[in-house]
Formats: structure tokens, sequence, C-alpha cells
């Protein structure tokens, strides 16, 4: 058929036809620009063909669109008849003055296509809004360069009109703004805004099959379904009754099923349309995170897998019950997997320089979960993780979004002019449960981050609600006026301003630590489902105190605490128990003091507070009917006061002794109790002119030197005015035997007084019993040490108990419950530091006197006096502070003169200490003690099972034929038990373990002994030598060597070294090697780590010092440990009076000259 068009003219009444630039390309004007409208009668009117245009056909095929603005249309017209079929494909195009039609024509054409006119009246009389439904204009009037992100295909309705519509772009997913995003603000808008509380998740038997059904959902929930596999019955249908019996691993699996086929059939599924009935939605929403509890409950901790059937559709409209047994065809299964806190959603939002790009990013486990799959095409509940496991999103808003954004690609594309409407109605409700990652284009540009001007405090917000719930609402304060309540989810704080995204970086670390606090504090909290909210049923919980105590623990985290609907005095928050002391007055020995108890504006006297400490109960109505609370702690602070003191309607009354020994209580109540007692005492001491010598009590086994008598009679003045003091003499000038003269004096004049307490270091233990033994024989003494102390459980009067410092800090709850008449405090350098756990330990124990000794109450500072002074008169110096402020002059070359003579002034009373130089007329030459040391647990245990060995081994010989051998054996046995005595380390064949009393010993001698003074170290194992050699190194003290393997000039460099340089304070001597022809006068401690047979070498060692020119008093100590070999000989010696020079030289000359039973009493 030809062109029947002679020539571009047209009958008037028509718009005149353009042609445009290509081939067989026309513009049609348009008849209505705003519709895209064209009518029929236009192309009826412009055809001028011989076949009229109602006996063609138009058979349509899609539209493709090539552009927004461009389409590419095939068509076939087609005749009755004989008539060949015509096939087009014509080009369209949307311009603003008409549309542009191009025919595929290889014939040029001057006008228009009689065959684009054909089809074209064909399909405007079909519809006239042909053009209408396949022009997205809202896409056409973006800058073209913005039509990039939008991917247009067409929807064919009813098999007629096509349309066109979004679908979703590979790269870009789908913009902010062109789809429906109403449901994903709705669900975001409710996580956000409402506070959802988590409940509690809440023989042979039949095999069973579960099933979920992949198409079907109630509301929005999967069914799970059980059938017993061999009857094919459904479990929840008619005949689940004759199924009742189920084996133990299905009872959650059933307890499940039948919640959800309850869930199902719940009256409020039939309440209306959901988008509009608010009481269904909130109803959903508790029901829903019910049944999602009940699978997490069912699948958490599970070491069995759940197995799930997978099925296609079973009869779309039946119900639950109703559902039959599945067919194999179709149907898959796979172990469902908890996702729990492993399953994360995280969102990535990249910044282009037209638009932003948020993608959706699912990670399991810390890595990424690419190109993701549901098993279930009606939800996203089940997440495939391979052939053979999916897991189980156990939140529905999870859930949710997972389906949402797998319907879009994953991706979402924002237009510029869009930003602030997305920032503000979805990225800043995301990011209060999820991760966003941000990638800004340029800095400060789009994303502004704020982090850096903002610290965050945290805040808990405290609401009594109406049904008598504490709500805690945890909130991060960036600023006075902006905070936010913490959500569970998210790393940013996102504000939206002038097109722009302020983002602060949450502090995470900082919240977690705040949420766990809160909930250590408050246990059996319920926890909101989407942010750091709290519920918490008051009547439930015990302490009415609670709050208060939760309010003041969160202050000393320095997190702030706001109360809403909560009044103090209150059962909720009752008045807290406060006291006033109005004056302390003395009269003779008793203090006086008057005081208050308040709580809020209710006031007590003493007389009236007494009825009131000793109910069982601590919360207390009071007269306004206001609530008072008494602590535990405040209870137990003045129930021993009420309990001892003499309680008047205004006042308490307290002895002297009393107020000694409450020091510690007291101090508590008010420090001003102590200070005002001391100012009393002080000035009765002034006023006294001398102390006189007091007489040695008979019982004292011994004839105290001038200098010690005056120290006694001292302490006994000093107790007198119940004041405590520091002996503080030179070490070796017989401190012990003062404290020992001392307590028999007291309890000479108190018979029937409580018992007294030493404590002492552990190496000094029983140097101590022995020295009452020595002393003072009849005094009843205990050890209160090691394994038997658990023995004793009640303490006699007028006795003696011997303890450790260490002890005392693991027994406090016992020996805290006794009263003491002195507490003594031996080597009291041991609590100069008045933080430490020991100083709080002893301040706890009752006593009525306290003395402390030490030979050098100074070693680290004036710091060191204010503990020791504190711990034997409290309240001496007033607090720590002050005490700081007013002498820190020492330290200070301008005022140290004046400050040292101002605190010398103060304590001089209260501390005595004599030298050996000013002694010097009343001391002894030289002066020999032996140290008795109990060996360390470990080491014990060794040496108990060497010794047992061997005297197994020595009675069997001295009981066999020949018994020749024996004392042989003996020598050997003496030699290694020695040698046990030192260290287990020296026993040549190893493996004995490390622990040594002697080597732990020498650390003490290093730091309170060599700093003033230079020691002689023997012993008679080279071994032993360098071992103590590596402790002296520890403490980076210089020592001199000499052993017999050195020759002449070596051992001179040694002598000389250590005589003439002052930094070498110790010289470490074999026995044999240094007992002669040495002069060591700078030397005037000696100590012998190993008793010598011979005790002719033993004084020869410590003659090495005591020689013409020594000018100090030397002292001498063999270090023995008790129960031992050691001891043993020494009392051999004694007992048989060998200890003459030269009698008794070595082990072989006692072997002879001692019996059989004298040779295994050795072992014993």
């Amino acid at each position: 058929m030809g062109n029947s068009v002679e020539n571009l003219g047209l009958p008037t009444d028509v718009a005149p036809i353009m042609p445009d630039k290509e081939k067989n390309s026309f513009i049609i004007p348009w008849e209505n620009r705003e519709d895209l409208y064209i009518s029929s009668d236009y192309f009826l009117k412009l055809y001028k063909g011989e076949i009229p245009l109602e006996d063609f056909r138009l058979y349509s095929y899609s539209v493709r669109i090539i552009k927004v603005n461009k389409f590419k249309w095939s068509l076939s017209l087609r005749r009755d008849g004989n008539y060949k079929n015509k096939y087009l494909k014509i080009d369209l195009e949307i311009k603003e003055i008409g549309l542009k039609v191009k025919c595929d024509c290889k014939k040029h054409h001057d006008s228009l296509c009689d065959y684009v006119i054909i089809g074209l009246y064909r399909k405007f009389l079909l519809s006239n809004k042909f053009l209408h439904d396949l022009y997205a204009k809202d896409i056409a009037i973006l800058p073209e360069s913005q039509h990039k992100f939008f991917q247009l295909g067409i929807s064919r309705l009813y098999y007629r009109n096509d349309k066109v519509c979004i679908e979703n772009h590979k790269q870009f997913g789908q913009v902010y703004n062109y789809f429906d995003h109403r449901e994903l603000e709705s669900e975001l808008l409710d996580a956000a805004s409402e506070n959802r509380w988590l409940g509690q998740p809440g023989a042979p038997f039949p095999d069973l099959m579960y099933v979920v059904p992949r198409e079907r959902q109630v509301d929005g929930l999967p069914f799970l379904i059980p059938f017993e596999i061999d009857s094919k019955i459904n479990y929840l249908g008619e005949l689940s009754n004759e199924l009742a019996n189920f084996a133990d691993s299905d009872v959650l699996k059933i307890d499940l099923c039948r919640k959800i086929l309850a869930f199902s059939k719940s009256p409020q599924r039939q309440l209306g349309d959901r988008e509009k009935d608010d009481l269904r939605n909130d109803f959903d929403h508790v029901e829903k995170d019910f049944i999602i509890s009940a699978w997490r409950k069912l699948l958490e901790g599970k070491s069995e897998r759940l197995r799930v059937a997978f099925v296609d559709r079973n009869n779309f409209k039946t119900t639950i019950e109703n559902f039959k047994y599945p067919s194999k065809y179709r149907t898959t299964y796979r172990n469902v997997i908890l996702a729990g806190d492993d399953l994360s959603l995280k969102f990535h939002l990249k910044e282009n320089s037209d638009h932003l790009l948020l993608s959706l990013i699912l990670v399991y486990k810390g890595e990424e979960l690419k190109d993701y799959t549901s098993e279930c095409r009606s939800n996203f509940f089940f997440i495939n993780l391979n052939e053979d496991e999916c897991l189980f999103v156990d939140n529905l808003q999870k859930e949710f979004l997972l389906r949402f954004f797998h319907s879009i690609s994953t991706k979402i594309t924002v237009l510029k002019r869009d930003y602030e409407d997305f920032f503000t109605r979805m990225l800043i409700p995301l990011s209060t449960s999820f991760h966003i990652d941000l990638e800004p284009l340029n800095k400060d540009t789009v994303f502004i981050s704020n982090t850096a001007h903002h610290v965050p405090q945290f805040k808990v917000v405290v609401e009594k609600d109406d049904d008598d719930h504490l709500n805690f609402e945890l909130k991060a304060m960036l600023s006075e006026k902006e905070e936010y309540v913490i959500p569970y989810g998210g790393n940013l704080i996102l504000k939206s301003e002038n097109g722009t995204c302020l983002y602060t970086e949450r502090d995470l670390v900082g919240e977690n630590e705040f949420n766990t606090f809160i909930e250590a504090q408050l246990p059996n909290l319920k926890s909101c489902s989407n942010r750091m909210v709290k519920r918490l049923e008051w009547q439930a919980h015990g302490n009415r105190n609670r709050l208060y105590e939760f309010i003041k623990k969160c202050k000393s985290k320095g997190y702030k605490t706001m109360l809403n609907n909560i009044s103090r005095g209150t059962y909720l928050l009752p008045h807290q128990l406060k006291w006033e002391v109005l004056d302390i007055r003395q009269d003779n020995n008793v203090f006086s003091i008057y005081m208050i108890f308040k709580f809020g504006t209710t006031t007590y006297l003493p007389g009236e507070f007494e009825k009131k400490i000793v109910y069982d109960y601590s919360s207390i109505q009071l007269a306004d009917q206001s609530f008072g609370y008494i602590k535990a702690s405040d209870k137990a602070l003045f129930d021993v006061l009420f309990n001892y003191a003499v309680v008047e309607t205004d006042c308490l009354k307290l002895t002297s002794a009393q107020l000694l020994s409450f020091q510690t209580r007291l101090d508590r109540i008010d420090p001003r109790i102590i200070q005002n007692s001391l100012a009393e005492r002080r000035k009765k001491l002034l006023n006294t002119d001398e102390i006189a010598l007091l007489d040695v009590p008979k019982e004292i086994q011994a004839e105290l030197r001038p200098y010690q008598q005056a120290g006694f009679s001292w302490m006994v003045f000093l107790s007198d005015f119940q004041w405590g003091g520091i002996l503080a003499d030179d070490m070796g000038l017989g401190k012990t035997l003062q404290a020992i003269t001392l307590l028999e004096y007291f309890y000479q004049n108190n018979p029937k007084a409580a018992p007294s307490i030493i404590i002492v270091p552990n190496s000094l233990l029983f140097n101590w019993l022995a020295e009452f033994k020595k002393f003072s024989p009849n005094r009843r003494t205990a050890i209160y040490h090691g394994q038997k102390r658990r023995e004793i459980t009640e303490i006699e009067n007028e006795s003696i108990l011997i303890t450790t410092y260490g002890t005392v800090m693991m027994e406090l709850d016992f020996l805290k419950s006794q009263s003491f008449s002195y507490m003594i405090l031996d080597e009291s350098q041991a609590i100069k530091n008045r933080n430490s756990k020991r100083f709080r330990s002893l301040t706890e124990l009752k006593s009525c006197y306290r003395i402390a000794m030490t030979g050098t109450p100074i070693e680290n500072g004036v710091e060191d006096i204010y503990a020791q002074m504190s711990m034997v008169n409290p309240g001496f110096f007033g607090t720590y502070g002050n005490f700081n402020n007013t002498y820190k002059g020492i330290k200070d070359e301008n005022t140290a003169q004046a400050s040292t003579l101002g605190l010398q002034k103060m304590i001089q009373p209260f501390i005595l200490r004599r030298t050996k130089k000013q002694v010097a007329l009343d001391l002894p030459e030289k002066t020999e003690t032996i140290l008795y040391m109990d060996m360390l647990p470990e080491q014990r245990k060794i040496y108990d099972k060497v010794r047992k060995i061997f005297k197994g081994e020595i009675e069997n010989n001295l009981n066999s034929a020949d018994s020749t051998k024996s004392k042989f054996l003996a020598i050997e046995a003496l030699q290694k038990l020695r040698q046990l005595c030192n260290s287990p380390i020296l026993m040549k064949d190893g493996g004995f373990g490390h622990e040594s009393i002697k080597l732990d010993f020498i650390d003490e001698i290093m730091d309170e002994v060599a700093p003033n003074h230079k020691i002689l170290l023997f012993s008679a194992y080279t071994s032993m030598l360098k071992l103590v050699a590596q402790r002296i190194e520890n403490k980076e003290i210089a020592y001199a060597y000499l052993d017999g393997k050195m020759n002449q000039d070596q051992r001179q460099n040694a002598v000389e070294r250590f005589q003439n340089e002052d930094e070498c304070r110790v010289f470490l001597i074999s026995l044999k090697a240094g007992g002669t022809g040495l002069n060591l006068t700078a030397a005037d401690y000696v100590y012998i780590l190993d008793p010598w047979w011979n005790p002719a070498a033993e004084a020869q060692a410590i003659d090495r010092c005591y020689r013409i020119g020594q000018e100090k008093h030397v002292m001498a100590y063999k270090i023995v440990c008790r129960d031992s070999v050691e001891e043993h000989i020494l009392a051999l010696q004694e007992s048989k009076k060998r200890i003459s020079e030269g009698l008794i030289l070595d082990e072989a000359n006692l072997m002879k000259s001692i019996s059989k039973d004298e040779l295994l009493k050795l072992f014993e």
C-alpha cells in the first residue's frame, strides 16, 4: 500500500505535522500537552489511504522504554482475506511541542507513514491515556543526570494497557520518595516510640515431623505444624487428643505449635484494618513478641537442632489444624538455627556528588551474608545459610527490614532535593536501632561530625507509673539541653539541620558499662524491646531503701539521676537517718556525748532513738506519716554503743576505755568525739612533772637494765592516761622484754582483765613465745596461727595471744569480736601505709591500750609516723589532709627545721627512742640471740618427708646385724636436713620446691637493718650464700663475698671494700673460710644462717666484728628452724654440756659421743 498523502498540506481543521531532522521522523502536535493527549479523530482526519481504517486490526506488543521520554513500540496490522500482515516498529519520543514519531520503513517518506497513522489511530482509539500511562512525569522533571538512578519497566494491566513502573535498579535499588515506604516508616516509628516489655520466654514415643508452609503465615508469622510420620496425623487437628504423649525433646516444639494455633484463632485477629486499628496494632505487637519468644526458647541452647520440612502450598484456604500431611514434591529439609544477636543488620550510606546511596548489609557472626535468600516466600524469618541450615530471625523489626529491603534490591537512592526529608523520616529512625556506616564524599558537606564537641554524660530518669512500677530510662546527655534515650542498637546519634546531617558517634563502651551497672544494681529488671528503658515491680523488692542506695551508687560512678513522680519520705524513697553531735563533756573518766537523730524534719533524742534502733526491721513510719530508714551499717554502728553506753534522755555516756575501744565507730559518728577526748587527755598529761620508775614484777625472770625499767615505766604511765605509745628503741635493746614486763605488771594489778594480743611478722612469731617462756614462764600464752588456730574458739582472761599481721586479716571476724586489754604491734613499720587492708583491719580490733614497737619508726617519711601514731592514739593528728598541710614543710629545706621542731614537740611524750650509743654504759659488749622460725608450708612438707625416710633407714640399720654404717648414714642425713632448713633448692636431686623462710628473712634484714647497720652473714654452705646473694641483688644493695676458693689477694680486697666503702652494707662469708684471721669492725650485726655443730666456730665468726676497735654494740643472731634437726642439736648440746669450745667440732665427733636413742631423737 502506497503513501496516499500527496503532500504535507492538511485540512484546515487539522494541526500541521512538522518534519524532523531524522529520516521518516515527524512531530505530531499535542492537543493537550498536560495529559499527552492526541485524539483518534486527529489520525482519522489525517489518514488519506484507500482502505478504511476500520478494516485494520491492531496487534500491539509490549512497549519498551528506552528513556523516560523515549519508547520503542512493536505492532502488527492485519486484515481479513489474503492481505499480508504488516509488522512495524515505531520510535516514540515525548517532546514539549508534540509527539515525535519515527517508523522503521526502508522507504523514505515525505510525510507521516500511513501504517503509523493506522497504528496510532487504533491505539488512541483503545485508550486516549496511552502516552500518559507510559510517561514517568515525576522522573522526567528531574535533571537528566538523575535519570540514571531509575530502572523503568512496563506493567501490563489486564493484558491491555501498558503502564510505566519503577523497578529495582541493580546498582541503586529504589529512589527515596519514588516507592511506597509508608510501611517502613510506620515500623520504624513504632519501634522508636513504643515501650514493649519483653516477658520471660515464656517407652517409645511417636516420631514427629515439623512442617513450615512456605506461602502461609498468620499475620506475618510462620506456621509450625507437627505431623506424626507413621500415621500422617496433624498433631493440632481433631485427632490430636489421641496423641497426647510425646518425647521430652518434643515438649517445647509442640508448645510452640499450639501457641501459634492459639494466635491464629485469637479474636483480635478480627479487630479490623490493621493500619487503622491502633488497638489491634498494640495487641499484635504483644502477641507476636510472645510467639517469637517461644521460638527463641525452643532454639536457644539446644544441642539437638530443630529439623524442619519447608513445603509449598497445601490447600491455600485451609486452617492450621486442617493442614494435610505434605507430599515430598518440592519439600526441603533444613536444620533451624537461632539467629539471635549473631545476626545483625547494618546500613552503609555513601554520599555521591548528586545523590546518596543507602545499602543494607546482613552480617552473621562477623561475616557478611551476600545475596541472602529466604526459605519462605511469604516472610523472611528463615534465612538460608547453606543447603542444610537456615537461620531463624527472632526479631520482628529485623524480619520486616529484611523482607522490605529485599523487595527493593536492598538499596535506596536519595536525590539531593530529598535529603532533609530522608534524614528526618527514615535515616534517623533507622539509626536508633542499627549500625550505620557513613561514607562522606567531602568532609563537613552533607555529613558533619559533632563527636569532638560532645563527651556524653549518662543519666537515669526514674519514674513511678500508675501500676506501682518503677521505670528506669537511660539517657546520654550531650549538653544541658541536648540528650537522648539510649537505644539498644546503632552507633550514631543523628540530627537533621538545613539539608545536612549532624552525627555524633555514640560512646558504645560507656553506654554498655552504664547499662551493665544499672542492671547489676537492680536485679529482676524487665527490659524494653528497643531502648534502654527498664521496669521494676517495686512491691516485689524487699529492700525499701534500694532506690536511695541506687541513687548513691549512681552518684559514686558519676551518673546523674532524676526522679519523676517520686517524693522523698515516701515508702519508695524514705528519709535517711542523720545525726548531729551537739556537745562532748568529760567528768573524770566519763565522757558524755550529747546528740540528736533525724529523719527529714523529725528529730529524736538518744533516749527516744534507742527504741527505734532495737527494732528488727529497718523501715519505720514517722509521726508525720512519712517513712524513715535505718541502714544496716548505721544500725550496726549504733547497736554496740547503745548496748554498752549508759543511755540518758539527751546523751550517751562512755568511759575513757570504752572510748578507745570504740574509736573507729566514734570516728565515723563524728571525729570531734575522739579529738575532744584527746585534748582533755593531753591537758592532763602536761600537768604531770615526771614519770616514776616502777618496780619490776617478781614474776619476771630477768634483771632489767635501767633504760629497760624506764621504758616499761613509761608505757605504764601512758596507760594511766588512756594513751598509747611507740617504743622505738634501737634493735637489740630488748623491746620484747620491756613489753613482757608491761603485760606482767598490768595483770598483777588487774587479775581478771581481758586477754592481750601481740601481733608480729611471721619470722618473729615463735621468738615471742620463746621469750615468754624465758622471762615470764607462768604467763599463759597461745600461738594463733596456722592450721591449729581454728581450735582456739575462746581466749582466757589474763592470757596472751600471739599472732601475725596476715592472720589478723584472715581471721578478722573472730578477732574483732573479742575484747583485749593490750594490743602490742611488733615491727610496727608494717602498718606504715594508712590505706592498706592491714591497717584498716587492725583499727577494727577492740583494745583498751595500744603499744607499737619498732626500731625504724620512719622509713619513707613522716607519713609513717602518722599511721603508727594514729593506730596507738586514734585521732591524734586529725585527718591526714590536715597533718600533711601542717607538716609538709619538712620536705622543704627552707621550712624543714620549724616543721620538724613542731612535730617533735607534739609527739615527744608518746614516742620513746633510745639508741645503743645513748645507753652504751647499760649495754653488754655483745648480745647473742637465737631467732626461731617456722618453716613455710611447702618447705615443712618436704622436710618431714625426707626426715621420715632417713629415720626409717637408720632404724633398720641400727637393728640389723651390722650397724656400723648407721652413723655414716646419719651424717649424710643430718647434712641434707640442715640444707632443707636453709632451702629445698640446695638439694642436689632438685624438684623440691622453692619456699624458704630463711631466704624470706634475708629480705626483712635488707629492708630493716641494712640501711643503718653493716652486716656479716655466715653460712656453712656456699650454695646457700649464692641464694642469699640473689636476694641482696634484688634489693640493689652492695655486698662483699668470701669463701675458701678465694686467694689471699681476693680475700684482702673483699675485706677492704667492706671496711672502707659505706655503700657496701653486707659481707657474705663461708663459716669455715672466714672464721679466723679477719678484722671486720665495720659490722655491728652478725647472722649465722645455719648453726654450726662447733660453738667455738660460731664464736670465732661473731668475733670477726667484736674486736679491739669496735665502737658499737654487737648484735649476733643464730637463725634456727623450729621442730628441726637444728633445734634438736642445740638442745642436745645443752643437755650434755658440750658447748665448751673445741669439745664438739663437727658431725663426726658428735656421732662418736651420741647414744642410739639420742641419734634417733635427732630425726623426730
